[in-house]
């Protein structure tokens, strides 16, 4: 079961945390404001793969 789940939107991708673990790491890593939807953090396209790679980094498991 992934930590992170991701959504691609075209022009956003969503990010949520499907575990406590993915929830807890995205809150500390992300920051709360106007790019935090009711689904999750609203991120651009051009900063997933370094949001995901520290996940990875730290043993965190991503998925769709």
């Amino acid at each position: 079961m992934p930590d992170i789940r991701i959504a691609n939107h075209g022009t956003i991708s969503i990010l949520t945390g499907a575990t406590e673990v993915g929830a807890r790491w995205l809150n500390e890593h992300l920051q709360d404001g106007p790019m935090w939807g009711e689904h999750g953090h609203v991120v651009e396209p051009r900063f997933v793969y370094d949001i995901l790679d520290g996940a990875l980094d730290e043993g965190l498991e991503i998925g769709t």
